[in-house]
């Protein structure tokens, strides 16, 4: 969604693909700035208006309980994982902790891996 007399100025933009009859939103960002005008939200109608001309019969907002879904989805779909470890190995017990503590325990493996570089 382009804004300005040479419309060189992206205010909106998504990334959707489409895969037998299911539209997957994967990213969707806007610029705060223009926050006023609504654009991801006018984008997000025409592109669903689009979809559905199409033949679409699910649109699938994917992952993430973000507050913006809720005003294009008739309801909410859970999804669940299952995760394994090898007991054998002494890697485990790390794994187990990390993943018991959710987002920070990625986090800090992360961190490990690949430590950041500060300059002074």
């Amino acid at each position: 969604m382009c804004h300005g007399a040479a419309r060189r100025l992206c205010i909106a933009a998504q990334i959707w693909a489409v895969c037998h009859g299911v539209a997957s939103n994967y990213k969707l960002a806007y610029d705060a700035a223009y926050g006023e005008l609504s654009a991801g939200s006018l984008l997000s109608a025409m592109l669903l208006r689009q979809v559905l001309d199409e033949g679409v019969r699910e649109v699938d907002y994917l992952t993430g309980d973000d507050h913006y879904k809720r005003d294009w989805m008739s309801h909410r779909r859970g999804r669940w994982g299952l995760v394994a470890f090898d007991p054998g190995t002494v890697r485990c017990f790390a794994q187990v902790a990390l993943n018991r503590m959710g987002n920070r325990g990625q986090q800090l493996w992360r961190e490990v891996r690949m430590p950041v570089r500060r300059t002074p």
